[in-house]
């Protein structure tokens, strides 16, 4: 039996429906907790393997609706197979696996893999199924946090987590997750829930999923999609892990929440409620793909290293405590004085060209994935992290965008012969396949120690990482203005001689603009300056040095 993915959802929605005019609450809405330890969530108790995202939310509200508590869900020939027997009279429910087919999209011309329909199978709740054995519950003190998991994912997202204050919310501008201290929390599993809501919430940031409702999440019904898909995404997330679920959104207080449940009801139209859905299951399963490649990169560490109390370990302190070799990540640039830095995960190695094969094409271009002429996988960036599609060729940032696409499985050689410009060869046959000009040198975000301000700092603090060290706060930074790339961030050459990126929380993504600012920079270029920190934005003055006689002048 087939079905489409708007006949799946839509029957899902009508439970939700039905439940809510009852006055119940939804699975994801109620305290839960994970009595069978790491095997609380649905699953096929032949292969142990918990069901997709997908299917264990629909299986979840068969098991609200028709009041089952055990987890376990299995084919009728399967239970017959191991001597299990399904009642008589007993009725069925329903997981679905999609019915895949590869079309030409009619508007890029190019070949898609897509879902066309679902193909549903037939499964029965252990507490319909006589013979099989019970399932052994799990007493609370031996339920171990997953802590560990949700840290891992965290790296791996390259979210930031901020602790203090009392609430807990995410920040899309910042990709930052603010959390109360670990001792606002009754217990690490209610911190772990609240951490893995907020996650959700992050899956939707444009490097992501870039999730309609996070951009609209200031309106009612932007609020009221976001809160429901975020509420699935890490209900899904927590029960695979095992991590107790505390119930309503740590984002809302009570009277919030149902105000926010009011306008799921009356304002959101079908087609947005199934999107909603649709969304919370995608949140839950990009939760898990990541979760999976901080797995196979060695991030989940053992719980006894687990972070206590609330304070996140950075991931280049994880890598060196497992000894792991940081990905290299080739920056183009023209500028020669400039040396390879290590960040986080990553060694940042300043490059003006490289020749290689391009493996992937990252999101909205931002990131190349190469294999080089020496057989090394590496990623390729510009500068700033921004699109490569920046460096206009066509002056269509769609057709450019395209045009980066098409050069997956090519051998070029890419160059950069000035801060402005990049070129791309095939290098088989030497022809031109990419001449894009940029507007602007590029800021050189990942190729030099930085002092920034830091969100939430209150414009009082430079926080700088230099290599190989930890992290320090500075009051100012002193030094000759060797570039501008907005007012909000500067170039400075220190008295060691190493440049420095000073810059405030809303640069370099988001200029200034100023031309005021500007021009007034531009007369400091080349004197030594003090560089202070400001909520937004920053404060730059110069250095005037008394002279200690007539015959010695004011430079030092």
């Amino acid at each position: 039996m087939a079905t489409s993915k708007n006949e799946m959802l839509d029957a899902l929605l009508a439970r939700m429906d039905a439940a809510l005019e009852k006055g119940e609450k939804l699975p994801w809405q109620k305290p839960w907790e994970p009595i069978y330890g790491d095997k609380s969530a649905p699953h096929n108790p032949l292969s142990d393997r918990p069901y997709s995202p997908q299917n264990m939310l629909l299986l979840l509200s068969a098991a609200m609706e028709k009041g089952y508590d055990d987890p376990r869900w299995v084919g009728y020939q399967q239970a017959k197979k191991e001597g299990w027997q399904v009642r008589q009279g007993e009725k069925a429910s329903y997981i679905y696996s999609p019915v895949i087919k590869t079309e030409i999209d009619e508007k890029t011309g190019k070949e898609e893999t897509r879902a066309v329909a679902y193909r549903a199978t037939a499964v029965f709740n252990a507490a319909q199924i006589d013979g099989i054995p019970p399932l052994a519950i799990v007493p609370e003190s031996e339920r171990k946090p997953h802590t560990a998991e949700l840290d891992a994912i965290t790296r791996q997202m390259g979210v930031t987590i901020a602790h203090g204050g009392n609430e807990a919310f995410y920040t899309p501008t910042h990709d930052r997750i603010q959390m109360p201290s670990r001792d606002a929390f009754h217990d690490q599993h209610g911190y772990d829930a609240t951490k893995a809501h907020e996650l959700s919430h992050a899956t939707g940031h444009e490097s992501r999923l870039n999730r309609e409702s996070l951009k609209q999440y200031a309106s009612t019904k932007g609020r009221a999609a976001e809160e429901m898909t975020a509420e699935i995404g890490s209900y899904l997330l927590s029960t695979r892990l095992g991590v107790p679920f505390m119930g309503n959104s740590p984002d809302m207080t009570d009277v919030q929440h149902a105000s926010y449940l009011v306008a799921w009801g009356k304002d959101l139209t079908q087609e947005e409620r199934r999107t909603a859905v649709a969304n919370g299951i995608k949140a839950a399963t990009e939760l898990e793909k990541y979760l999976e490649l901080a797995r196979e990169n060695g991030l989940v560490r053992g719980q006894d290293q687990a972070i206590e109390q609330g304070q996140e370990q950075s991931l280049s302190e994880a890598k060196a405590a497992l000894d792991l070799p940081r990905h290299t990540t080739l920056v183009l640039t023209p500028r020669t004085d400039l040396h390879p830095r290590n960040g986080d995960d990553e060694r940042y190695v300043p490059v003006n060209m490289t020749s290689g094969r391009i493996e992937q094409v990252e999101h909205k271009a931002r990131e190349l994935t190469m294999t080089t002429i020496d057989g090394e996988k590496v990623s390729v960036k510009v500068p700033d992290g921004l699109s490569f599609c920046n460096f206009k060729d066509s002056g269509d940032y769609e057709k450019d965008l395209d045009k980066f696409f098409g050069l997956k499985g090519k051998d070029v050689d890419i160059r950069v012969p000035n801060e402005k410009s990049l070129i791309i060869f095939d290098r088989a046959t030497g022809a031109e396949l990419y001449n894009g000009i940029s507007d602007r040198p590029r800021t050189p975000y990942f190729i030099m120690q930085s002092a920034r301000v830091e969100y939430g700092s209150n414009g009082k603090t430079f926080y700088t990482h230099p290599d190989g060290g930890e992290r320090k706060e500075l009051e100012s930074v002193t030094g000759k203005l060797k570039a501008i790339y907005d007012t909000h961030a500067l170039e400075i050459q220190q008295k060691n001689g190493q440049p420095i990126m000073v810059f405030s929380s809303g640069s370099p993504v988001n200029p200034d603009g100023s031309e005021t600012d500007m021009n007034r920079y531009r007369g400091l270029i080349g004197k030594e300056v003090t560089v202070k920190p400001k909520e937004r934005g920053l404060d730059v003055a110069e250095v005037f040095r008394k002279a200690p006689s007539r015959d010695k002048g004011m430079e030092r």
